[in-house]
Order: structure tokens, then C-alpha cells, then sequence
């Protein structure tokens, strides 16, 4: 561990102590004397700092791998992509329609980690956001939506023209105004869904939906390479998307999906964030859409 005097306590704190309290806010960390105030507090009250850099690297490392923009990273799979790849040592930018949430997930990723509060279903404050940002690297795409979901004799085609609203679209204007800012080696991923694979019953428009993103994917390769495109296509994952059940009927719910998944068990955004930085990382696949779902689309 690295450790060294900090502020006028005279006590050792380590050279990423910063990092380590979240200085990091909507639109980036707060100045040094509100941090150097925030430590010296700490330090009164018996918190102790330690170095992860040598675990985790520097969250002030000039030597970034990658600069990365996740769309929709405040939560959910965003959330744990951004979390896991600046992990990794990549300069993470997060974007998110909602301040009070992104505030809170930057407090608790902080490092490498900065964020920019827009809607990227507004065309125009998402050009003038990534005139700002500048060049990036790799591209991820979480942006997501609830609608569309239903037996298809009574669903609300209203309802699942919004669910377009919320992912379909939101997703392919982001990708397609970010293309002037990618790099030409750099990639584009998108998060889908199961319900484009797993023909379960209640799923027609959500599948819709995932599944013409997903078509897309292979004829975007070709278009846009040598820039790599692929996909995440995600089955049941322990998110925010399922705030909209009760907590017992979700409870219920991923106890019925759990029993029906080879895997035995509901996934975690975890799971799909790894997946996410091998399609970052290596640079042999494109054109692909990766099923995330402990086996459930195998059937029974």
C-alpha cells in the first residue's frame, strides 16, 4: 500500500483517498478545498483510507486503456459496466435522464468515472452533449424501456409504439450520432434483450422490439467497419426493470424463472457486464449478439 501525509491532520491517507470518497458529481468532482474538508472530517471520525490502485489502478491514472460513453448508465447493466470497466482502467462516461440518480451512482463509482445528466431521446441536447465530450473510444448502449409487454390479443399498440420510443429508437439515434466521435477501431454495443429469443408467452412486442435491434446488428458490422458492432441480449437479470412488480410478486416471479433456468438462478448485472468488456476488449468479434440468460432460451 502507498501512503502518504494528507491535509493538516498529519495523518497518512493513500494517493487515491479522493477517489475512494466519491468525489465525483453530475458534472465532475467537487473542488480540492470541499474534498480536503470531507477528509479531514473523516479522518476525525476514525475512517480509514486505503490504496486499492494496486488492485483496481489510479482513478486518476494518466495512462487510461480506453475512453468509453455508456448510454443509460445509472443503473442496472449500465451501471455495472461502468462499475467493472473503470475497474479496468478506462475513462468512463456515464449518461442519464434523471440528476438525482446519476448524482448518486457517480458518488458511488467515482474514480474514473464521470457523468452528464440528458434525455438521448432528444436529438439535439444528445448532439450538443457529445460535441462536449469529444472523441471516445467504445460505445454501450443500456438505454432501456417497460412498455410492451402483454398477450398480443390485448395488447395496446400505443403502448408498444412508446416501447419503441423508449428503446428501439433512443438506441439507434445514439449510435448513429455518436459515429462521428468513435474511433475507427473502437466498438458499439448494444443492450437488447431475451424476449427477442426466448418466445415466451406475454413477450411478442418486447420481442419486437429487441428483436429489430438485434437484426440490425450483422448488416451494421459490415456498414460501419471497420468500427465492431454487437449486442448483449440479456435474459432475466435482478434490475431496476422489474421495479414494476410488487416486492413479493417479484420475488415470486424470479423463483418461477429461477426454476426454469438450467443455471438454477435469476441473473446479475454482473453477469452481462463481463460480457460486455470481452466485446469491448477483443477486437476478433463483431457482427454478433451474445445471449446472456443461464439457458433459458434453450427451452425446456
Amino acid at each position: 500500500m502507498k501512503f502518504r501525509k494528507f491535509g493538516n491532520t498529519g495523518e497518512s491517507l493513500s494517493a487515491v483517498g479522493l477517489g475512494c470518497t466519491g468525489m465525483s458529481f453530475a458534472y465532475g468532482p467537487t473542488n480540492d478545498d470541499e474534498s480536503i474538508k470531507i477528509l479531514n472530517r473523516s479522518l476525525e471520525l476514525g475512517i480509514n483510507f486505503w490504496d486499492t490502485a494496486d488492485m483496481y489502478g489510479n482513478g486518476h491514472n494518466e495512462e487510461l486503456i480506453s475512453k468509453v460513453l455508456i448510454a443509460g448508465g445509472t443503473s442496472g447493466i449500465g451501471y455495472a459496466a461502468a462499475k467493472l470497466l473503470s475497474l479496468k482502467n478506462c475513462s468512463v462516461t456515464v449518461l442519464g435522464r434523471n440528476k438525482d440518480k446519476l448524482k448518486e451512482a457517480l458518488w458511488e463509482l467515482g474514480g474514473n468515472v464521470k457523468g452528464i445528466a440528458v434525455d438521448v431521446c432528444n436529438a439535439d441536447l444528445l448532439k450538443e452533449t457529445l460535441s462536449k465530450i469529444g472523441q471516445i473510444d467504445h460505445l454501450v448502449i443500456a438505454v432501456s424501456g417497460a412498455k410492451g409487454a402483454g398477450l398480443f390479443c390485448d395488447l395496446d399498440l400505443k403502448l408498444l409504439r412508446e416501447g419503441f420510443e423508449q428503446k428501439f429508437f433512443p438506441q439507434l439515434q445514439t449510435a448513429q450520432l455518436a459515429l462521428n466521435y468513435l474511433n475507427k477501431n473502437g466498438s458499439i454495443t448494444f443492450i437488447t434483450a431475451g424476449s427477442s429469443h426466448s418466445k415466451l408467452i406475454g413477450t411478442s412486442g418486447l420481442g419486437a422490439i429487441n428483436g429489430g435491434l438485434e437484426i440490425m446488428v450483422p448488416i451494421l458490422a459490415k456498414e460501419l467497419k471497420p468500427v465492431r458492432v454487437n449486442a448483449v441480449s440479456p435474459g432475466v437479470i435482478n434490475t431496476p426493470w422489474w421495479d414494476f412488480l410488487s416486492p413479493a410478486k417479484k420475488e415470486e416471479t424470479f423463483k418461477q424463472y429461477a426454476e426454469a433456468i438450467p443455471v438454477g438462478r435469476i441473473g446479475e448485472p454482473e453477469d452481462v457486464a463481463t460480457i460486455v468488456e470481452t466485446l469491448i476488449k477483443n477486437s476478433y468479434i463483431t457482427g454478433q449478439v451474445i445471449a446472456v440468460d443461464g439457458g433459458l432460451s434453450l427451452g425446456k
